[in-house]
């Protein structure tokens, strides 16, 4: 018998590290593994990030910018993600942006209030 070597992507929750566990647990395309984790109730935020940079997992570029997709499972909930934590005035889905120290991703409401989502899950 002969084996080959295969690359698989699964869903990692950047604030906590849990894997997805839906219905498959593994997919080919790293976009398929975060689409059906959006099925299941994950949130995803794309943060733009400077023309320059390499750093961080989950790195995409277009139209010459680049984004890179944080992904946050349900156990979160949506304060301080989809709505301000202070006021529940919505949040922006477009007006995310990475931390200088890259550690957590911040968002102003249109009340002022900062909402501050930690990044610690695994591959950070």
């Amino acid at each position: 018998m002969s084996c080959k070597e295969v690359t698989y992507y699964q869903a990692v929750c950047d604030v906590c590290g849990t894997v997805h566990d839906g219905e498959f647990s593994a997919w080919a395309d790293p976009s398929d593994a975060s689409t059906q984790a959006s099925y299941d109730g994950w949130i995803e935020v794309e943060v733009p990030l400077a023309a320059d940079a390499t750093e961080y997992d989950s790195i995409r570029t277009t139209t010459g910018e680049k984004w890179r997709s944080i992904l946050i499972c349900g156990k979160h909930g949506s304060d301080g993600i989809e709505w301000c934590e202070a006021c529940e005035e919505d949040l922006n889905e477009d007006g995310w942006r990475i931390s200088e120290d890259g550690k957590h991703i911040i968002q102003v409401c249109e009340s002022g209030h900062e909402n501050n989502v930690p990044l610690g899950g695994e591959g950070q």
